[in-house]
């Protein structure tokens, strides 16, 4: 998270905007298939929005190059054998 705040600093379209390093405030959470890390960012008024939105771009980016999967929620289905098929229109 520091490594991407420092490379958007270093940035010239970004770095005019952002006021400061990234202050990683620590775990928020543990959930079943997450951990949620809090941190700040300050920036100039108003910018806050396109900040965060490329911030979190580039942190995904980082995230897979690192190997980090982000977790999704999925429903693994077993056992459909005997099942009654689905019907044509369905929920239409």
């Amino acid at each position: 998270m520091r490594e991407v705040g420092e490379d958007m600093r270093a940035d010239p379209d970004r770095k005019r905007r952002i006021l400061g390093d990234v202050d990683l405030v620590g775990i928020q959470r543990l959930a079943d298939s997450s951990v949620v890390v809090c941190c700040r960012l300050k920036v100039i008024a108003i910018e806050q929005w396109n900040v965060r939105r490329e911030f979190l771009r580039r942190l995904k980016k980082a995230y897979e190059a690192h190997g980090i999967e982000i977790p999704f929620p999925h429903v693994t289905l077993a056992g459909t054998e005997g099942m009654a098929p689905a019907v044509a229109g369905a929920g239409a």
